[in-house]
C-alpha cells in the first residue's frame, strides 16, 4: 500500500510541487518514484528478512545527452559519500534492461547524474556500464561482466568514481573518475530502466549500503541501517537507537573498514555494546582501552551467575612467567625457561616463595642462556617462583607505551570519560573530535524515546 505526500520546494523563485511516493515496504528514509514519464508506472519493495530489493521500471534508458526515464528508489545524501549494491539479476526484456546504483542532483529527467549499472541485452549479453552527465559533456563506458555482481559509486567533492566487484571485497575501477558538479545535497539510490518506456524489466538487489551524511533535514533519519565502505571519513558507520548498528556475518570478512587516517570502523552504544564479537578477534596494532576484564560462566553456578576478573596492568610491556620447582639434595634447583625467553624479554625481576616450610632461598644465578638458579633451601623443598620481563622484540621497541601524554590543544579541557567526573557529554573528547556523532546520538535517543512512547 502506498501513500503520497506533497513537498514544496522553492527553486529559482519558482515553486515546484513534487509528488513523492513513500513506500511502506522500503527502509526508513527511502523513497521511490518514476523519473521521466514512462507509459507504465514502476514499483519498488524491500524484503527485510531476505535483504532483497525488487524494483520494476521502464523508460528510454538513462541517457547521456537527453532526459532520463527509469524507476528510482532513493534517499538523500549531503556531501561526500558512496552507494554500493549487489545486482542479483535482471529479468529478460524485449529490449535491453539496466539496473544499478545512481547519484542524481535532483529528480528531474535532465539533471546531472552518474549511473553504475549492469546491462542485460535481448540476446542475454551482460556488461557493466558507467554513464554520467554533467553540464558540458557526458559518456558511457562499458565492458563484459556477469551477474550477480557488486556495483559502487563514490562521490568526493565534484568527482564521481565507478567501481565493480565480483565479491564485494576486491574492487575494480570501471572508468576514469569524472567531474559531475552537483549541489551539496544529492539523491543516491537504485535505478532500473529499459530501452523503451513501453517495456518494463525487474531487477533484484541485495546488500544495499550508503555511506555519508543522510541526516535529518534532507528527508531521512541518521544512518539508521547497516552501511559499509572504505576510505571515507568512517569506513563502516552505523547508528540506531536500539538493536544492532552494524552486523557482519561472513565466512571471510563480516565488516571491513580501510582508512588512511581518522577511524576505519567506529561503533557507539552508550547503553550496550559498541562492538560484539562472537569468535576470535585479532588486533595487529596497539589496543587502547579504559578498562578490561574477562567474563565467564561462574564455575560454581554456571546457570545463574557470571564470574569476572580485571586485567593486570603495567606501565611497561611486561610479561609474567611462573612455576614451581623441587630443590635437589643441595637445596638448589635450575629453572629452565623457553629457548626464546631472552630474545623476547629484558629487565628481569624475580620472586621466590617456599612451600611447606621456611628457608632463605635466593637467586643464586641470574637468567643466562634461558635459565636461572635457585639456592639456599632444603633438600626436597618445593619453591614457587615468578619472573617478569619487559618485551624487547622489534615491534615493542618501535611502539613503546608512553605512560603520560599531554592532551592536544583541541582536547584540553575535555575528557575521555566525562560522565565519571560528573560532567555532561558536551565535555567529552568525542564531542570535540566528532560533533556530528554527538548530534546523531541525541537524535537517535529522541527517536527511540518517541518510538517507546507510542
Amino acid at each position: 500500500m502506498k501513500t503520497s505526500r506533497v513537498l514544496a520546494t522553492l527553486v529559482v523563485a519558482l515553486v515546484l510541487i513534487e509528488v513523492v511516493s513513500v513506500s511502506a515496504a522500503l527502509p526508513p528514509g527511502w523513497y521511490e518514484r518514476d523519473i521521466g514519464e514512462p507509459s507504465v508506472p514502476g514499483s519498488a519493495s524491500y524484503d527485510q528478512a531476505a535483504d532483497v530489493w525488487t524494483i520494476t521500471g521502464s523508460g528510454s534508458q538513462l541517457a547521456v545527452y537527453r532526459s532520463d526515464g527509469a524507476h528510482y528508489a532513493y534517499r538523500h545524501l549531503t556531501g561526500d559519500g558512496q552507494i554500493t549494491a549487489r545486482v542479483i539479476n535482471i529479468t529478460p526484456t524485449v529490449s535491453a534492461g539496466h539496473a544499478g546504483v545512481m547519484i542524481r542532483e535532483d529528480l528531474t529527467p535532465g539533471c546531472k547524474q552518474a549511473f553504475m549499472s549492469m546491462r542485460l541485452s535481448r540476446e542475454n549479453d551482460q556488461q557493466a556500464d558507467f554513464t554520467y552527465r554533467n553540464p558540458s559533456s557526458g559518456g558511457t563506458f562499458g565492458g563484459d561482466w556477469r551477474m550477480p555482481t557488486w556495483v559502487r559509486l563514490r562521490r568526493e567533492g565534484d568527482e564521481i568514481t565507478p567501481y565493480v566487484s565480483w565479491n564485494g571485497v576486491s574492487w575494480e575501477q570501471r572508468a576514469d573518475t569524472r567531474s559531475v558538479p552537483m549541489g551539496s545535497s544529492v539523491y543516491v539510490g537504485l535505478a532500473v530502466t529499459t530501452s523503451s518506456d513501453e517495456e518494463q524489466c525487474t531487477a533484484r538487489f541485495e546488500s544495499v549500503t550508503v555511506v555519508g551524511d543522510t541526516g535529518p533535514g534532507t528527508g531521512g533519519p541518521d544512518n539508521d541501517w547497516v552501511v559499509s565502505g572504505a576510505d571515507m571519513y568512517s569506513a563502516v558507520p552505523g547508528h540506531v537507537g536500539i538493536g544492532t548498528s552494524v552486523v557482519g556475518l561472513n565466512v571471510i570478512t563480516g565488516a571491513y573498514g580501510d582508512l588512511g587516517h581518522t577511524t576505519g570502523v567506529y561503533g557507539e552504544c552508550p547503553g550496550g555494546y559498541a562492538g560484539y564479537f562472537q569468535g576470535a578477534v585479532q588486533v595487529t596494532g596497539r589496543l587502547t582501552k579504559g578498562s578490561g576484564s574477562f567474563k565467564i560462566d561462574h564455575p560454581l553456578d554456571p546457570e545463574n551467575k557470571y564470574l569476572q576478573h580485571s586485567f593486570v596492568e603495567s606501565p611497561e610491556m611486561m610479561n609474567i612467567y611462573n612455576g614451581t620447582v623441587a630443590l635437589d639434595a643441595d637445596g638448589a634447583a635450575t629453572v629452565e625457561l623457553p629457548d626464546w625467553f631472552e630474545a623476547l624479554n629484558r629487565d628481569f625481576r624475580y620472586q621466590l616463595t617456599c612451600i611447606g616450610g621456611f628457608a632463605p632461598v635466593y637467586v643464586a644465578e641470574k637468567i643466562s642462556e634461558n635459565r636461572f638458579k635457585i639456592a639456599g633451601g632444603q633438600a626436597g623443598m618445593e619453591v614457587s617462583w615468578q619472573v617478569t620481563g619487559v618485551r624487547q622484540d622489534p615491534y615493542a621497541n618501535q611502539y613503546r607505551v608512553a605512560v603520560e601524554l599531554d592532551k592536544s590543544a583541541q582536547e584540553r579541557g575535555y575528557y575521555l570519560h566525562a560522565a565519571a567526573y560528573g560532567l555532561s557529554q558536551d565535555k567529552s573528547i568525542e564531542a570535540v573530535r566528532n560533533p556530528q556523532r554527538l548530534k546523531t546520538r541525541e537524535v537517535a535517543k529522541r527517536r527511540a524515546a518517541l518510538a517507546k512512547s507510542r
